[in-house]
């Protein structure tokens, strides 16, 4: 089973709207060169019937948003950085329980890891079904990526 990238888009503007109160859509321009975005990312595994990862990236400014909007907290106040990681971390695991959810329905039981934070890119493993998609959050570039490993699939 591979995530679409439909779906990715309606979760995460959804999620992004819904949790963190940010206006979001499909961003048409291209994307950042990922060398000079300055984005902190997050990756959340799951196992289940499905095993696989989600990725949430951000730039600062979007990452602060999330932390005043989510957390309430002051986006100049000491330990707003950790606090937007949080915010990050938090935005993810409900986009990642969202997906899930809509991929697999609602009886199936997933365990979640804890989200850890990224400093770079990769690429999907080659035996991986992944999609990966670009939205505008209040003109800020976010990156959402789901990747699913293949010999997993076949129990969906």
């Amino acid at each position: 089973m591979k995530p679409s990238k439909d779906l990715l888009e309606r979760v995460t503007a959804h999620v992004l709207e819904d949790a963190a109160f940010v206006f979001a859509m499909p961003r048409e321009e291209e994307p950042p060169a990922f060398a000079e975005w300055h984005a902190t990312g997050a990756r959340l595994t799951f196992t289940g019937p499905l095993d696989g990862y989600c990725e949430l990236w951000a730039p600062d400014a979007m990452i602060e948003s999330l932390a005043a909007n989510i957390l309430g907290e002051d986006k100049d106040a000491d330990g707003a950085t950790d606090s937007g990681l949080g915010a990050l971390k938090e935005t993810l695991s409900i986009l990642c329980g969202k997906l899930l959810t809509e991929l697999a329905g609602e009886d199936p039981v997933f365990d979640l890891g804890t989200p850890t934070p990224l400093a770079n890119l990769e690429p999907f493993p080659e035996n991986a079904a992944g999609a990966e998609v670009w939205i505008d959050a209040d003109e800020q570039p976010v990156l959402m990526r789901m990747c699913i490993r293949n010999d997993s699939s076949q129990a969906a």
